[in-house]
């Protein structure tokens, strides 16, 4: 769709999706640099970038090959009720007006944030697979 040169507006109108959120995922595409925007007139046209383009083959390739799921960025937050008894080598950040913990544990990323309501934040890798469960 996006080669042939399209409006975000024809887009919205192919997808069945509401401007304002395929707006935000334009930009967001912009941000990784996957897609251009240039004005035609009065209106702007989108392309796919090389960069874009790059990440379409990866993926048709990992479609082909079974690989269809990445979870990434994935956080768990909970309030904190007690601190971990087992010792952990924390490093500390001091943010303007709260302190911050962090930690490696078996490959996991983990914040303590002592603030008003403590919480402790898990941060897992990204994890590769046609199942995220295996």
């Amino acid at each position: 769709m996006l080669e042939e040169g399209v409006r975000a507006s024809e887009i919205s109108k192919i997808l069945n999706l509401s401007k304002q959120l395929v707006s935000y995922y334009i930009h967001k595409l912009q941000e990784l640099k996957y897609v251009s925007e240039s004005s035609r007139g009065s209106y702007k046209v989108l392309a796919v970038t090389q960069g874009g383009k790059n990440f379409l083959t990866l993926y048709e390739k990992s479609i082909n090959s079974g690989f269809i799921c990445r979870a990434e960025n994935v956080r768990f937050i909970a309030s904190i009720i007690s601190m971990p008894s087992i010792p952990v080598d924390w490093k500390k950040v001091q943010m303007h007006n709260w302190d911050k913990y962090y930690s490696t544990i078996g490959g996991i990323k983990v914040n303590i944030n002592l603030g008003n309501q403590p919480t402790i934040e898990f941060r897992p890798g990204g994890i590769d697979g046609p199942d995220p469960e295996t």
